[in-house]
């Protein structure tokens, strides 16, 4: 009995790692993108023996701005989580709503340049500032438009967008929106369970955590999908 209790113990604590290691894969992986896309800027100024031009010099404070914003993000994250049982306690603050998707935009640049993916944020009146737990929200929406961005990977003008808007009892909603392959019905109702993945290398932790990060807003996360048309991740807080 006692090897038992043991063996169970140990399988939850490799879950856990696997929560906080999926968690900071998906902050690493867009920072390194910005990273280089920052360093090839000096790079070719370098070699040209070329001065870096004001628009490219804005492009850099703003990407080096956003790196700082997401790393002190997942520090904090990191820092809260390390005792790997429970998500830290929302900090809620008002929260600039162009500047946060700006920062998120910024992290996924070279991604969307890649695969030629058109991206667009439409905020609705009365939506300009928001009220929530800035690193946490974050990582719901950086986990979101990573799993949009593979979805479209074999699509023809692949695009994500996202709409902000406000309903009649003035919660605040996020529509995630891509037109990639989608979610097929059997999986559509399986997604958030913790550990399932319809992905061959997935943990299956991303859209659980969601979930769970919604629940500490007092807010819910829900999807509709059409595959190979469309796919709605819904966030309402």
């Amino acid at each position: 009995m006692k090897n038992e209790i043991e063996e169970k113990k140990k399988e939850e604590r490799q879950k856990q790692i696997r929560v906080l290691t999926h968690e900071i894969m998906n902050t690493v992986t867009p920072i390194t993108s910005l990273s280089s896309s920052l360093y090839n800027i000096i790079e070719t100024s370098k070699i040209k023996n070329e001065i870096i031009d004001k628009k490219s010099i804005e492009y850099l404070s703003d990407g080096l701005e956003a790196i700082i914003d997401r790393s002190t993000g997942l520090t904090s994250f990191v820092e809260a989580y390390k005792n790997l049982t429970r998500i830290p306690p929302p900090k809620f603050v008002k929260v600039s709503t162009i500047g946060f998707f700006n920062r998120i935009e910024l992290l996924f640049l070279q991604d969307f340049k890649n695969k030629n993916i058109k991206y667009r944020v439409n905020i609705n009146k009365g939506c300009e500032e928001l009220f929530f737990d800035k690193e946490l929200m974050e990582q719901v929406i950086i986990n979101l438009i990573k799993n949009s961005i593979e979805s479209l990977n074999n699509t023809l003008n692949p695009q994500i967008v996202i709409d902000i808007l406000k309903e009649q009892s003035h919660k605040t909603i996020i529509l995630i929106t891509d037109n990639g392959e989608g979610i097929s019905q059997e999986s559509i109702d399986k997604i958030f369970i913790p550990f399932f993945s319809t992905k061959e290398k997935g943990t299956g932790i991303g859209l659980s955590l969601s979930r769970q990060i919604l629940r500490l807003h007092k807010g819910t996360i829900n999807v509709k999908s059409i595959p190979n048309k469309e796919t709605i991740f819904t966030l309402v807080f």
